[in-house]
């Protein structure tokens, strides 16, 4: 696990993870890296985070069209307001004593704390796996002698049925699939952990190197039943500063103590006038 190191270089790295998870493609990078956040809160309470490898992507959608990102899940201090539809991957999550779940947001220079119920999680492997774990099967003997190096490309799929892929791969060696799926309309689906860096990922046993449009030609199925359901956001039970409260207090005592010393400047210069 990679820990804290220079600022800037665990922003960019964390800008480029959620860049690239948007964007439906594959992560580069080695099995045992996990990206962690360049937040205070989460530096001073790790223990009580949870991070993950792959993460997910989520979409702000509350109620009132918007929700608020927080210092931390116990600082009510706005960092930024976030309007629906904007979209960012995180991999860092922190439950408080009410059963709250925050997640951590970054989305450029924006970056806070957001309860989980103001977010629409989009649908991923392991959401597929909950809902279909009892249809996924170990793979049988006849699975070990396939040889998909006879294949230019092979296109990949986050779950079976994802309306996009996201990627492909040039196998040069084989690999093995760890689990299949058949699907409602017969088609069958392998699974592999990891290869060449690309990390959890679904593909078509039947024809590997399909892409979406010739894939689905014989129907498309969508595993995601869920109605996006907009949420209340909920706010922190910590001080009641936000950004811009903060900003005036910062400005009240700022312009209270220079006029403080302007009295004081012209006090001494009156005594001063005085002596001579």
């Amino acid at each position: 696990m990679i820990r804290k190191s220079v600022k800037c270089w665990k922003k960019t790295i964390g800008a480029a993870i959620a860049f690239v998870l948007l964007l439906g493609t594959a992560l580069p990078a080695s099995a045992d890296i996990i990206y962690e956040p360049d937040d205070p809160f989460y530096q001073t309470n790790m223990e009580k985070c949870e991070t993950d490898y792959m993460g997910a992507c989520y979409e702000i959608c509350a109620k009132d069209g918007k929700a608020d990102l927080y210092k931390s899940p116990e600082d009510k201090t706005v960092t930024a307001t976030l309007e629906n539809g904007r979209s960012f991957w995180a991999n860092t999550y922190y439950t408080d004593d009410n059963a709250v779940t925050w997640v951590f947001a970054e989305l450029g220079s924006e970056a806070g704390w957001i309860s989980e119920n103001a977010l629409f999680r989009y649908y991923d492997n392991q959401m597929f796996e909950e809902d279909y774990g009892s249809e996924i099967k170990n793979p049988g003997e006849e699975l070990q002698d396939l040889d998909f190096t006879e294949y230019s490309e092979i296109v990949i799929y986050s779950y079976p049925n994802a309306q996009n892929a996201f990627g492909s791969l040039e196998p040069n060696e084989n690999f093995g699939v760890s689990r299949v799926y058949t699907d409602a309309l017969g088609r069958n689906w392998g699974y592999c952990g990891f290869y060449m860096g690309r990390r959890s990922f679904w593909f078509s046993l039947d024809a590997p190197g399909a892409t979406p449009e010739v894939l689905y030609q014989t129907g498309a199925l969508e595993p995601d039943t869920r109605e996006k359901v907009q949420g209340e956001p909920v706010a922190p039970e910590g001080n009641a500063f936000s950004g811009n409260t903060m900003k005036l207090l910062i400005s009240l005592v700022g312009g209270t103590c220079g006029i403080a010393v302007v009295v004081l400047i012209l006090m001494l210069i009156g005594k001063s006038r005085k002596k001579k």
